[in-house]
């Protein structure tokens, strides 16, 4: 039987790592994701006020008045899939901007129960008047990577996204 204490390294081994560090003093790439997001974050959300005082619109309301041109006369359904929106958040947004009158809506002729969203001039107005949704520098580096590049940066974001994607069990609870 060995009585011996056991080494101050034996003993440090069995010491939980500081969440930021991982083995052997190297940097935990969690730390260094939620540090790259709040940047993103930080970056889209300055942009996103240059955006409301440029156009009085919110990133949302943009995206969904975008959304409206480029689909035209289109459902709130149909713009949540396009947009990424809940329904309830995009039913929301199209009261709001049809109070502006940036839109209009209407029921269908063939099936009242149906909605439709359609663009009015102050909408299109508005929407040639905005700044792009992602800063000019960016789109500028975006465009001068190669096809493969870009591909692999739509790939990556699209699998942090999907990462990030909260359950609808998550949601209710």
């Amino acid at each position: 039987m060995n009585s011996e204490k056991p080494s101050s390294d034996a003993q440090a081994a069995d010491l939980p790592m500081p969440p930021q560090m991982a083995a052997g003093g190297i940097r935990d790439p969690i730390s260094d994701v939620v540090r790259l997001l709040r940047r993103i974050n930080h970056v889209a959300d300055l942009h996103s006020k240059h955006l409301v005082r440029q156009t009085g619109l919110s990133t949302p309301q943009f995206i969904v008045l975008s959304t409206i041109k480029e689909l035209g006369e289109v459902t709130a359904g149909r713009i949540a899939q396009e947009a990424s929106l809940s329904q309830g958040t995009v039913s929301l947004i199209l009261d709001r901007l049809e109070n502006h009158g940036y839109i209009e809506r209407y029921r269908s002729k063939r099936d009242r129960r149906i909605v439709h969203a359609r663009l009015r001039e102050l909408g299109a107005a508005a929407i040639a008047k905005a700044p792009a949704l992602l800063r000019e520098t960016f789109i500028t580096r975006f465009r001068h990577l190669s096809p493969d590049e870009q591909q692999r940066m739509v790939a990556a974001l699209e699998m942090v996204a999907g990462m990030m994607d909260t359950p609808e069990h998550e949601v209710r609870a």
